[in-house]
């Protein structure tokens, strides 16, 4: 064997052309020493599959050339029709196309891992597409079905996917009601299904008018779901669902359908935040809300807005849990014994954030009890219309108000009352030792304002544009009610604008007026005289008077529930052209997408 070996590894394949003309030019000397082709017996055995071939030539080609090509060895010369090749047992090729499918896999997972964080949170594609000449155009879905594909083909990226986000100006493209599987709506809802691990789903909150819809269900079943918002109203109905409905009356629901509605938040054990909003729907059942939130047990942020006594009352207050954030917003069906169960220690005990708007009845003593038994509150919002007037002959004791914990603190009152006294003299008695920051858009005659760290300039450059005019009316608005009336009055006497305008004339006001007057005389002769201008606020307190909205840009200090689901207060006032890069000689370059509204990152988290 160990000859034969010896052989395979001094095998040559020699062209016979190639040695005579090597041959000529050899000397005399080098033609000695070139072996001689010795002939071999012929039960010699010669492998020929180590044989070593030009550096040119490829094993799997076949060959150019019909010459006759020989094997020299140590024992002789070998003749061949045509050159050896290697060939690979079935075993060998097996093994190679599994080593080359794991280096494309190792590839792959290694490029998608450095793409990965960026799936964490993704624009949902629609509407938005590149600027191109007509023949190239898409249909909208089509970037839509790609981001599909990609989801249910790499299910490590779809694992990773935790926010969608939905332009409001695709909106549209969504409310379009059609049953065709490759429409944006039921595209989106397969988009859904495919993240199991979907925490959030922004810009897009349709109405639920109590007949479930493939997203609904969709949703039912993310459960790693953290937030969600319903839109309760009415909604219309295909002819299948108006079969559903029976003899029920449009928008009001029946007790099987409530019973679902609740039975829809039994999977979503992960959910830190819920928004319920009547867009003119109805339960027509004060235990429907009350029965949800037992179904929640991460609930820690909860907002409940436009209900009205049929839905939303004191027995519903009564089954409130321990919460964290608490907005309650024009609900009627409060009464005074509801407030009083509101401002309990069972329910305060962890509150953090808590907004009230227009909840029916509150007084000073309630208010006062509120922030007596919330000892975390960081964040407190009250905006009624008007404050009860203490009883007559009531003894009470400074500080009325106190917190101890209060960094910011929203007070707008429309018509003025006891309430902003007191809570100017409890600011005086150091009610509020950590308290940083007021709002008081309704602040008329400055009484907040007056005891807070005075400042050179509260207006901005454009407040005096953006201020509205006082509301007249004419012929033409005669289609105007008396309700839209005043509430468009409401409207503008909270309007940030010409709350900092009227801020500013106060501090204009106070300067016009001297402080104080300084005269220096030398034995009885006036040498000089300086005089002091006066100040709006209180030298050395740390409060600063702000008048700056929750989202930058708006009129509106607060954000409106029904706005933020509409899509209204994510609308920003700029433009975006979608260009990459210049143009040049004047021209725009092709840009990533159409122009269109910048839009501004506000979601649920800016309710509370």
């Amino acid at each position: 064997m160990a000859s034969i070996t010896t052989q395979i590894d001094r095998l040559q394949i020699v062209n016979v052309q190639q040695l005579k003309t090597r041959s000529r030019n050899l000397s005399p000397q080098d033609a000695e020493r070139m072996p001689r082709p010795v002939p071999s017996p012929a039960s010699s055995k010669v492998s020929a599959t180590r044989a070593s071939v030009p550096a040119n030539f490829s094993r799997r080609s076949p060959v150019p050339s019909t010459r006759p090509y020989y094997v020299t060895t140590i024992s002789g010369e070998y003749s061949f029709e045509t050159v050896p090749t290697l060939t690979k047992t079935p075993w060998e090729l097996s093994r190679s196309k599994q080593r080359s499918s794991q280096k494309c896999e190792q590839a792959r997972n290694s490029e998608s891992s450095e793409r990965l964080p960026a799936y964490g949170s993704i624009w949902v594609p629609l509407s938005d597409q590149p600027v191109q000449p007509k023949k190239l155009v898409f249909k909208s879905t089509n970037r839509l079905k790609l981001l599909r594909r990609t989801l249910v083909k790499r299910p490590h990226i779809a694992d990773r996917v935790r926010e969608l986000k939905i332009s409001v100006q695709d909106r549209p493209c969504l409310e379009i009601a059609t049953k065709d599987k490759d429409s944006a709506f039921e595209i989106l809802v397969s988009i859904v299904v495919a993240c199991p691990n979907l925490e959030r789903l922004v810009g897009f909150t349709p109405t639920y008018g109590h007949i479930a819809d493939s997203l609904v269900t969709a949703l039912h079943k993310a459960t790693r779901l953290k937030e969600h918002a319903w839109v309760i109203g009415p909604k219309t109905l295909t002819p299948a669902q108006t079969i559903i409905q029976g003899n029920v009356p449009p928008g009001l629901p029946s007790r099987l359908q409530n019973t679902t509605f609740v039975r829809r938040h039994m999977g979503w054990f992960y959910l830190e935040k819920l928004v319920l909003h009547s867009n003119g729907g109805t339960f027509g059942d004060k235990d429907t809300i009350a029965l949800i939130i037992p179904k929640l047990p991460s609930l820690k942020s909860l907002s409940i807005s436009n209900f009205g006594p049929q839905d939303f009352g004191d027995s519903t207050i009564e089954n409130l849990p321990a919460l964290q954030s608490l907005r309650l917003e024009n609900l009627p069906g409060l009464s005074d014994h509801g407030t009083y169960t509101l401002s309990s220690p069972r329910i305060l005990r962890f509150i953090q954030s808590l907004t009230i708007i227009n909840i029916g009845f509150v007084s000073c003593p309630v208010i006062s009890r509120l922030l007596a038994n919330a000892p975390y509150l960081t964040r407190f919002t009250l905006i009624q219309h008007s404050l009860p007037e203490l009883p007559f002959g009531a003894a009470y004791s400074q500080p009325f108000f106190a917190s101890p914990h209060l960094d910011f603190l929203h007070w707008d009152i429309l018509s003025p009352g006891p309430g902003t006294s007191l809570l100017a003299e409890s600011i005086q008695a150091r009610g509020f030792p950590f308290l940083r920051s007021i709002r008081a858009p309704t602040d008329t005659e400055g009484i907040l304002q007056s005891v807070c760290r005075p400042r050179a300039d509260i207006a901005l450059p454009g407040d005096l544009d953006n201020s509205p005019s006082p509301l007249t009316f004419s012929s033409s608005d005669k289609d105007l009610s008396e309700k839209d009336a005043i509430a468009e009055e409401i409207r503008r006497a909270r309007s940030l604008p010409a709350a900092r305008l009227a801020a500013q004339n106060r501090l204009k006001d106070a300067r016009n007026k001297p402080q104080a007057k300084i005269v220096v005389e030398d034995e009885g002769e006036l040498k000089s005289c300086h005089t002091i201008k006066g100040f709006m606020g209180t030298l050395g307190s740390r409060i600063e008077y702000v008048l700056e909205p929750d989202v930058p840009g708006s009129e509106e200090a607060i954000v409106d529930v029904g706005g933020l689901l509409r899509g209204r207060e994510r609308l920003g006032s700029r433009w975006c052209e979608g260009l990459v890069r210049g143009g040049v000689n004047g021209k725009k370059d092709r840009g990533v997408h159409s122009a269109r509204r910048k839009e501004k990152d506000v979601g649920l988290r800016s309710l509370f």
